[in-house]
This record gives structure tokens, sequence and C-alpha cells, in this order.
């Protein structure tokens, strides 16, 4: 391979990676101009999500999680006719877990705290993700139940991997599949967004998913 043709394939490769990262900043920002704008964002003190845990052999938990800033969170599900907790302040993290047993409040492992760190971000994780150290690559059309969508390859500071799907039509996140390692294990976490409401300051925010684990 002569220098000229070596050139022109490393220019071709470097020229492809600038399209991807401007690709996925486009795509981010088209999101959140679909969620009311950066502004409007920031602006939203708390929120609160509710949804289901789908556990395999039809098992399901129903949970909420309510967030508010800077960095505070609680989850609460229920399971067996029990209720568990799991909650963040922004320092320290506990858990309630009946159904393991463990009545009273408990510190979380080391894993858990980081899954939870990232769950206490209200704004989520594509909003400033070069600040908050989170990488994003394009990784091209997907359909999604029969709308096309955008596929983004998120790597969180923690890292963690997700890959979140956006509506290409209305530029909002129809899906996000993740993986992490709670409790020091591999896991699945498959969420879809069923539907979005508005919050306060008028900014639009997910309110429902149905998540899966295995």
């Amino acid at each position: 391979m002569n220098r000229k043709t070596f050139a022109c394939l490393l220019l071709g490769a470097l020229g492809a990676g600038a399209l991807s990262a401007q690709t996925a900043d486009e795509l981010i920002e088209k999101n959140i101009q679909a969620r009311g704008g950066r502004e409007k964002l920031k602006s939203v003190q708390s929120a609160r999500i509710t949804g289901k845990m789908v556990m395999g052999q039809g098992m399901e938990a129903p949970f909420t999680e309510e967030k508010s800033r800077p960095s505070n969170v609680r989850r609460d599900f229920t399971f067996q006719g029990m209720t568990g907790t799991m909650a963040y302040d922004g320092k320290n993290g506990w858990q309630v877990m009946p159904f393991m047993g463990k009545k009273d409040p408990e510190p979380m492992s080391a894993d858990e705290l980081k899954e939870i760190q990232d769950d206490a971000d209200i704004d989520g994780p594509l909003v400033d993700y070069k600040t908050k150290g989170n990488q994003v690559e394009y990784l091209g059309k997907v359909d999604v139940e029969g709308s096309p969508a955008y596929k983004l390859k998120l790597t969180q500071k923690s890292g963690d991997v997700t890959t979140i799907s956006v509506f290409i039509a209305s530029s909002t996140a129809s899906s996000r599949e993740s993986r992490s390692r709670p409790a020091g294990m591999a896991a699945m976490i498959d969420s879809a967004f069923s539907c979005s409401r508005t919050a306060s300051a008028w900014a639009n925010m997910p309110a429902a998913t149905s998540a899966a684990r295995w």
C-alpha cells in the first residue's frame, strides 16, 4: 500500500468517525428539544416514573421511582405482596428488601450504589453527556414496532453500556436497553417508554416504563 492510498484510507476513517460523532450530537440535541428544550428540562426540580419490572416466568413487580435535584432518588417496588425500597441522597444509598428477609434498612453494595447513582440523574444521561464523562456513538437506523428510529450507544462513566432508540419522526426516546452489574452480577435491563406526559415547566418526561432483567 502506497502512502497516498494509506492517507486516503486514514482520512476516510477519521471522516467517518467525525460524521458519527456529529450525527450523535445532532440526534441528542433534537431529543432534548423534543423534551421541551434544555432550559425547561433544567428547570424541572422533581419527576415521578411508574412502571413494572418483568422478571421472567410471568412475575411482575410494579414500581414507582421519584427523583429530585440535585441527586436524590427513591425507588419502591412490590413483589410477593411486600414492598422493597432503594434510596440515594446524593452521597449514601440504603435499601430494604423484605422478600429477602431484610426488613431493616441496610447500606447498598458498591455495585448497587453505582447503578442508582446513574438513575439519580433527573436530566438523563444524554443531556450534557460529555461533561458527565459519558460517551455516545451513533449505530444507525433500526425499526421499533414498525416505526423507524435511530440507535445510539451510550457508555456511561461508570462503565455501563446502554443502547437508546429514538423515533425519527418525533425525536423522542422509544426504548432503552442497558447492561449493568448490580450486586456483582451481569444484568440486562430492557425499558420501553409507553408514553410521556408534561411535567412542571412543560418539559416532556417519560411517564411509564416496563423493564426486564435476566
